[in-house]
């Protein structure tokens, strides 16, 4: 049984060169020496410690030149194919590496089959020059369960008539230097282009564009990501009515098919897209004798659906069957030379115009025009499921769909309203099937056809807890949860990850949560609590989906709703593009910055308390009134029209400072209640109160002299006075005389 949901890793994110050849060419088997491991030593029931010498074809980098082989079977590990398989890993790190002969401008695609010893462990492939740089292709990393078939391609570069092949050691599981690390069923195919007419070709991106084929042209075009406009790849319309578009990941191609358009043409043809919009005939597929009746739907018909299954095979369906293609030196059989029926079959999908893969369950998704919903096909099955119990308007006409990273379906057709045009982009309800308008785009001819890759990688931001219906208020905590879509086929490693938000958020602190997928790294700084920017270095995200949380704060108060955006960055070898920036998954725009709505919400403003003050009367006083507040405050003393601080003080409305001197005569009414009130623009208000105590100056005392007091000499004589009190005492009655 076919299982659909096998990623393999794209050829586009290993391809060196920029851009291949396109024309028809052979393909030949690279004469690799014992690329599965079973030439050059003794049979052995277990495994053995063999000097490279011995051992066909390899070399290693290792210090003690010793290259580990096991017998299929040993420790309950099967061989990938034959009886045996090496481990990188022997006594220590290493590289197994052999050399080839090639010829320039020749791309060799190739293919190995790892598995971990012990745990998760992880190669790369090197390829270069013999005497030059070995250039890392990709890393992968597999688990010890099973085997991985890892595939790629490379491009020769001008005057390399030798070159390396060399698989390198990057870590096992524990770190252990000898345990880890499976190696075979290597092989490497090499492509020649013929030397008639060289047209040179240059692959797309796999970065979750729309591209659209209005056949009855043919015009090939991106949807815009941010207008949906057609973007168009060619200058002038094509002479072939290409249908069945379909994105291959394997090599960053558009495919499509003609069906047979005169009597001069025998068959119909198969062509592959650049991204300049060039085209190149791939020629008429070979047809088994058992499979030519139902090839007859694409001989006979102009309607035709397809996509790109995860293993690289080009499924075509169109009236009642399905073909399914393999294309020359790509996978899953590289080994082919022309296009290549492999399996065909009953289809029944009512009338639909176009189909794709979605990358998450692996399973087809489409239209089916005539029961108006949209559905899944099971070809094990040959049975079609409609996505909920939603079913569309008459005069939907639905030309292509398209699946992001995520697995979210997008369709591109008429509106629902009556019109003519294929001009609306809608994000289809993968519960209910409802299609849901997200953008209007260019007007299209009808007759159109849609691909996406969606095995690359999406990374999307979004307010997952808002706290009101329409967005948040000021002092609300509410969740971020950042999306990592990984279909690329490989872990993502080394990630490090930046997110800087708004003046008006503020992350809180011991809130970040992931999903238990993904290696969370290292904060930078240690703590990210009350900060406007979060850090974090060093994260690791398997493949498929894998998500993380983390709260944020409002701490901007505003006057009226305002919506504040931010956007994150991961970077990092394990990108594709070394960095990617989150996408709002609610928008249908691409890679933009994610919004929330910060609602009107009037707080009170805040006064700080004041400490009971003491002073004298005709004190000079300056005093500061702290308050808080969004806007601007009326400050006052007065409670129910009756001030309250002491006689000769008053506050300054707009400022809040109290200025003046105490009256003499306040300490009578002392001691005052005072109580300050601030007021903001919307008549929210607070107040604080204390006591005030005013006392008088203390009265000036005389006092008597002590001592002898001498008296002036009126006379002039040089006699001084000097008064004495004598006081007699005579019963009960006194007297006093001087003398």
């Amino acid at each position: 049984m076919r299982s659909w949901i096998k990623l393999v890793v794209p050829f586009l994110l290993l391809v060196l060169s920029v851009a291949v050849f396109a024309d028809e060419g052979t393909y030949e088997e690279i004469y690799l020496v014992n690329g599965d491991f079973e030439e050059g030593y003794p049979e052995s029931d277990g495994y053995m410690f063999i000097p490279e010498e011995n051992v066909s074809g390899w070399q290693t980098t290792a210090p003690d030149g010793i290259i580990e082989i096991w017998r299929s079977g040993f420790n309950g590990v099967e061989s990938y194919e034959g009886n045996y398989h090496a481990e990188i890993n022997a006594n220590m790190f290493g590289t197994l590496y052999q050399v080839v002969n090639t010829v320039p401008g020749t791309t060799i695609y190739w293919e190995f089959a790892h598995r971990g010893r012990a745990g998760v462990d992880s190669i790369a492939l090197l390829i270069g020059a013999e005497d030059g740089a070995w250039i890392q292709q990709t890393v992968v990393t597999t688990g010890k369960d099973s085997w991985q078939l890892y595939s790629g391609s490379y491009m020769v570069p001008e005057g390399q008539t030798s070159t390396a092949f060399a698989y390198e050691a990057v870590s096992t599981y524990n770190d252990h230097p000898s345990i880890g690390n499976f190696l075979d069923g290597i092989r490497f195919g090499m492509f020649t282009p013929s030397a008639q007419a060289m047209v040179m070709q240059t692959p797309l991106a796999c970065d979750g564009s729309f591209y659209v084929s209005m056949h009855n042209d043919t015009d090939f075009a991106r949807m815009n990501s941010q207008t949906y406009q057609a973007d168009y790849l060619n200058d002038e319309d094509s002479d072939y009515k290409i249908n069945g578009l379909g994105f291959n990941h394997m090599d960053g191609y558009l495919y499509g098919i003609s069906y047979k358009r005169s009597s001069e043409q025998s068959s119909a043809e198969t062509f592959r897209i650049g991204a300049n919009g060039q085209v190149v005939s791939l020629g008429s597929p070979s047809v088994p004798s058992q499979y030519r009746g139902r090839y007859n739907i694409i001989n006979t018909s102009y309607i035709q659906a397809g996509t790109f299954l995860p293993d690289g095979s080009y499924l075509v369906a169109g009236p009642g069957g399905y073909l399914i293609i393999n294309l020359p030196g790509l996978p899953p059989n590289a080994s082919l030379t022309e296009p290549t029926v492999i399996e065909a079959g009953s289809f029944n999908f009512g009338g639909s115009g176009d189909l794709a893969v979605n990358p998450v369950d692996g399973k087809i998704y489409g239209y089916a025009a005539n029961s108006r919903n949209f559905a899944s096909f099971d070809i094990e099955s040959r049975t079609t499921t409609p996505i909920g119990s939603v079913r569309t308007p008459r005069n939907l006409r639905v030309g292509a769909v398209f699946f992001t990273a995520d697995g979210t379906l997008y369709a591109y057709g008429t509106p629902l309203e009556d019109g003519d045009e294929e001009n609306t982009l809608y994000r289809v309800n993968m519960t209910t099937g409802e299609p849901v308008a997200v953008a209007t785009g260019s007007d299209l001819d009808g007759n159109t056809d849609g691909a996406s890759c969606p095995y690359g990688q999406e990374f999307s931001k979004s307010v997952t807890q808002e706290v009101h219906d329409t967005g948040v208020e000021t002092g609300d905590v509410f969740t971020y949860t950042f999306t990592f879509s990984n279909m690329s086929g490989q872990v993502a490693a080394g990630i490090n990850f930046t997110d800087m938000l708004p003046a008006e958020l503020e992350y809180v602190g011991d809130t970040l949560h992931s999903d238990g997928t993904i290696v969370m790294g290292t904060v930078v700084g240690g703590h990210y609590e009350g900060d406007g920017m979060l850090s974090i270095q060093g994260m690791t995200f398997p493949v498929g989906v894998s998500s993380f949380t983390v709260d944020v704060r409002v701490v901007g108060e505003v006057s009226e709703p305002t919506i504040v955006s931010s956007q994150a960055m991961l970077m990092g070898s394990g990108i594709m593009g070394q960095s990617i920036l989150s996408d709002d998954p609610l928008t249908p725009a691409n890679d933009d910055a994610t919004a929330v709505t910060i609602l009107y919400n009037n707080l009170p403003p805040v006064i700080s308390p004041i400490a009971d003050q003491t002073h004298e009367e005709g004190t000079p006083i300056y005093l500061e009134v702290i308050a808080e507040d969004a806007g601007a405050l009326r400050y006052t003393d007065q409670v129910e029209g009756v001030p309250t601080l002491p006689p000769g003080l008053s506050i300054d409305p707009a400022t809040g400072v109290i200025s003046g001197t105490l009256a003499v005569g306040s300490s009578n009414g002392s001691p005052y209640s005072v109580t300050i009130s601030v007021i903001d623009a919307h008549g929210e208000s607070a107040s604080t109160s204390f006591t005030w105590t005013v006392f008088a100056p203390e009265p000036e005392v005389t006092q008597e002299p002590e001592g002898p007091v001498s008296t002036p000499d009126p006379e002039q004589d040089g006699l001084v006075f000097n008064p004495v009190e004598v006081c007699w005492t005579f019963g009960s009655v006194g007297a006093s005389s001087w003398q």
